[in-house]
């Protein structure tokens, strides 16, 4: 059953009745994700062997090679 409007741009329904029709009211079902566990930025490696060795930290993710100062245009002149 199409709804008619009265005029063009407005509808039969108030904004309470379109509410309820649309069952608004219900609310989205959204899910919660599960947490994710977080990782260490870092780990430790051991360098170099017994004698002379030590441990060092290294980064998990590499930083970005793009800066926001790269993109800035240089005067030709």
């Amino acid at each position: 059953m199409a709804l008619k409007e009265l005029v063009p741009g407005i509808g039969c329904l108030s904004r309470s009745q379109v509410y309820a029709r649309h069952q608004l009211y219900k609310g989205r079902k959204t899910g919660i994700a599960p947490a994710e566990p977080e990782t260490a930025r870092t780990k430790v490696v051991q360098v170099g062997d017994k004698k002379n060795g030590a441990t060092r930290l290294f980064p998990t993710s590499k930083a970005p090679h793009f800066y926001p100062a790269e993109d800035v245009r240089k005067p030709k002149y």
